[in-house]
């Protein structure tokens, strides 16, 4: 194993050049922000081509699309200026041009449809439908909420037992989770503790439920032709493992791989990495590979990336004769900001180098890190760390525009303490970003009225609807009122008045919230026969100061925002709009189009 250390001053170059050309063995190289890591992959893609290696045996993974035609465009327009290739003739200049855009350089997911697509047979389906997270997100909620439906009329044992621990909201949830984490690797998470016994019956109850509700999701997926990237992973790893012969055919040119981001790759995609080299091993050759990446700039949470589990490959990587490369120096950034990244970066990955700045230092350029020390909990510290945030703010209002200050924060959980903080000082602020509009819980009750307006006996929507901030009747009073007359639809019952004198017996502080929401409801239904729904929508929303009660209720201060900037066209009926909700696990175009809307 060799690790290279020494990078500092004049050594940089030198370094660069040698990690450029290194061809005969694996290569993990660290690259702090600024390093010229764009230029290292260029020069050494170069060096793989100056070796004889053709653009098809060169598999270089990115991040994303977007850094892939970059990375495509850099090493194009690299050609007519590199040395070994610049006095070229034209014509096999074109050539190489040529041979690099169609070159397997893309994100994994794009090289997963390709080993996909090189492992059909004839008579197999000529292709799938990718779709996204949030279209999947769509199909899933509604075979869920069918699903449940379904366990629910049947009184299935497993569903009336986590429905009386948890309630309808929470059991939707943690199916989700589940559903999140069944396609996971064994090996991935962290051991737990033998659950005590009532752990145990839940968690099985929770498999049994599951699991078929899984299997539904993926039997509709696959009726439909879709696939989504996990799918996709999930496929090509397979296919890797057992290749057909038109998939081994499809491998075989390729000799070298280069991982952009590496610190980033999940699990999964580590595993199609590594199953990719055994392939070819298998076929007698050794695929080298290239890794660049920077700890520091992960975003682990986000991509599910195991941090240990990246440490670990690198560890092999160089146990197996790879080297490593450390490049420092920032020619990007000046010593005051570098300064501050240096100061947390110690804490949070003390392995790390320090970056160097080549910049020199700026009159301009002011930062500082404010270290907040109390032995206190967690809410007073939020409390105190936003009031510096917003000092600083108003200390730099006179001599800077507003719109020049931005605050990152680390969860859109933390805003609330320092939009008070602004709010008390007069400091006008605009918040961007946050929770996904269709994740946000007034959102979701907002589909789940429209789907009771458009039909009164969705007695999911309408358990929804009703356990929300609006009228919050308790589990216990739905439970109550669902199991009193199992033959009829909860809206039915809820405006039987037998019903509602057993509920104002057995729960009283309960009848009066049902009683104003069958007012309340009952006036919505007459409406919707008369107005679009775009009207009503808008409508109730003013007169029930609707984002003011999730911002009561938690919300947080986007709640108006996110309702407001709901009604985005002129649906016709409220039953057209439920359908525009429902149809959008069906047309990825309609999914955009609600979203835009939204």
């Amino acid at each position: 194993m060799t690790t290279n250390r020494e990078i500092e001053g004049g050594q940089h170059e030198a370094l660069l050049a040698r990690a450029v050309g290194l061809l005969d063995r694996d290569a993990i190289i660290v690259a702090n922000a600024g390093a010229g890591k764009t230029y290292l992959l260029v020069e050494h893609y170069f060096a793989l081509l100056e070796a004889g290696l053709e653009p098809t045996q060169v598999v270089a993974f990115t991040f994303t699309e977007k850094a892939a035609n970059e990375l495509k465009e850099r090493i194009v327009g690299r050609l007519r200026s590199h040395p070994g290739f610049a006095e070229l003739p034209e014509e096999v200049l074109r050539d190489y041009r040529a041979k690099i855009l169609n070159a397997p350089i893309g994100t994994i997911h794009q090289y997963c449809l390709r080993i996909i697509e090189a492992s059909r047979s004839a008579g197999e389906r000529a292709a799938v439908k990718i779709v996204d997270e949030a279209l999947e997100s769509a199909l899933q909620e509604s075979v869920l909420r069918a699903y449940l439906r379904r366990r629910f009329e049947v009184e299935d044992p497993d569903a009336l037992r986590l429905l009386r621990r948890f309630g309808i909201r929470d059991l939707g949830l943690i199916l989700e989770r589940y559903l999140s984490f069944l396609p996971l690797e064994p090996e991935q998470g962290m051991p737990l503790p033998p659950p005590e016994e009532e752990e145990r019956l839940l968690l099985e109850a929770v498999e049994r439920l599951g699991r078929p509700l899984w299997e539904e999701i993926q039997a509709q997926k696959r009726a439909m032709g879709w696939m989504s990237f996990a799918d996709m992973e999930r496929r090509a790893l397979e296919l890797l493992q057992k290749p057909p012969e038109t998939l081994r055919q499809f491998l075989q040119p390729v000799a070298h791989v280069l991982v952009d981001e590496f610190q980033d790759t999940a699990p999964i995609q580590i595993r199609l990495v590594e199953a990719l080299r055994a392939q070819g091993r298998a076929e007698g050759k050794r695929l080298r590979l290239f890794c660049v990446g920077d700890p520091k700039q992960s975003i682990y949470r986000f991509r599910d990336v195991d941090r240990n589990l990246l440490q670990t490959t690198e560890a092999e990587i160089l146990a197996e004769g790879g080297e490593q490369f450390d490049f420092v120096v920032n020619f990007r950034s000046t010593p005051e900001v570098l300064g501050l990244v240096n100061a947390f970066s110690r804490g949070a990955f003390p392995e790390a180098r320090d970056s160097v700045a080549q910049r020199p230092s700026s009159a301009e350029s002011l930062a500082r890190l404010v270290e907040i020390r109390l032995d206190e909990d967690a809410e007073t510290y939020s409390g105190e760390e936003a009031r510096c945030v917003a000092e600083a703010v108003a200390s730099r209002r006179g001599e800077l525009p507003l719109d020049r200050i931005a605050v990152l924060y680390r969860a859109s959980s933390s805003a609330g303490p320092l939009i008070r903080e602004l709010q008390a000082r007069g400091i006008p602020y605009s918040v961007r970003g946050g929770q996904n509009l269709f994740e946000r819980q007034e959102i979701l009750d907002l589909h789940r009225l429209v789907y009771f307006l458009a039909d009164p006996e969705d007695d999911l929507s309408l358990v929804g609807v009703l356990r929300s901030p609006l009228f919050l009747l308790s589990d216990a009073a739905l439970f109550f009122l669902c199991r009193r007359d199992p033959e009829r639809g909860l809206w039915e019952r809820l405006q039987d008045p037998e019903a509602l004198e057993s509920l104002e017996r057995d729960f009283p502080e309960e009848a009066g919230k049902a009683a104003w929401a069958l007012t309340r409801l009952r006036r919505l239904l007459a409406l919707a026969e008369t107005r679009s729904a775009h009207r009503l929508i808008e409508d109730w929303l003013r007169r029930e100061e609707w984002g003011d009660l999730y911002a009561a209720a938690g919300g947080g201060p986007q709640a108006l925002l996110a309702i407001e900037g709901y009604p985005g066209r002129n649906w016709v009926t409220i039953g057209e709009l439920a359908e525009q909700m429902q149809v959008a696990h069906h047309s990825a175009v309609g999914l955009v189009d609600r979203m835009e809307a939204l």
